[in-house]
């Protein structure tokens, strides 16, 4: 997911024709990361049970630049 979002955010940054759906397709798939990792925040149990794999999910998050992430995860 991280990953995926990294390339269209740089393929959106080539300012060609498809520049605008590469954006709204890298915000969907922001939107999507959010909601999958929104009940975390607010929910010790969960993340808890997520355990380990959270700091998985950092570690990807970091390697792949996803700021978003990397700051609703540490708040």
């Amino acid at each position: 997911m991280f990953q995926t979002n990294f390339k269209l955010r740089r393929l959106a940054s080539k300012k060609d024709p498809c520049e605008e759906e590469f954006t709204n397709l890298a915000n969907s798939v922001d939107q999507f990361t959010s909601c999958l990792l929104d009940p975390l925040k607010s929910n010790t149990e969960a993340r808890h049970a997520f355990g380990n794999s959270l700091d998985d999910v950092m570690d990807n998050a970091i390697d792949w630049e996803q700021k978003r992430v990397i700051i609703f995860i540490t708040v």
